[in-house]
């Protein structure tokens, strides 16, 4: 049998999740064809920092160890201290003005745990407009 019951316990009795199976061989076959749509096109996430006085540098070092350049974020977000972040090396940054953020790789997983770690440093505040905003996730293509 292919198909699984998708239905926890407690929302087994819910109309919509009454009978909803799913097809675990079409879900591999997406993931697999998203990921490799992903390493040929590349994933682009924006990110825009709102707040007065809000302002990201972008810090290009080399490794002294491996020898690779190292991309560091340096965020004022409105603290007495500014906050570093050091990108991992499958990511790639650059920064169209001070309050905006692009960040580049080829694994969807990795920059979208990177984009919510930088989002994490400022929760957004949607009543006083201040905080790290996503603007735009997908491929870089689109």
């Amino acid at each position: 049998n292919r198909y699984v019951d998708f239905a926890p316990t407690h929302y087994a009795n819910h109309p919509k999740v009454v009978g909803a199976k799913i097809d675990f061989r079409q879900t591999l076959a997406k993931r697999w064809e998203r990921a490799v749509e992903d390493v040929q096109r590349g994933v682009l996430y924006e990110l825009e920092v709102l707040g007065v006085g809000f302002r990201v540098a972008l810090h290009t070092t080399e490794d002294k160890e491996t020898g690779m350049s190292v991309q560091t974020l340096d965020f004022k977000l409105g603290q007495s201290h500014p906050l570093l972040v050091r990108l991992p090396p499958g990511i790639r940054c650059v920064l169209p003005s001070p309050t905006k953020i692009s960040l580049f790789g080829l694994e969807r997983q990795q920059v979208g745990t990177v984009a919510a770690q930088i989002m994490r440093l400022r929760k957004k505040n949607k009543y006083e407009q201040k905080g790290v905003y996503l603007r735009r996730r997908g491929n870089s293509s689109t």
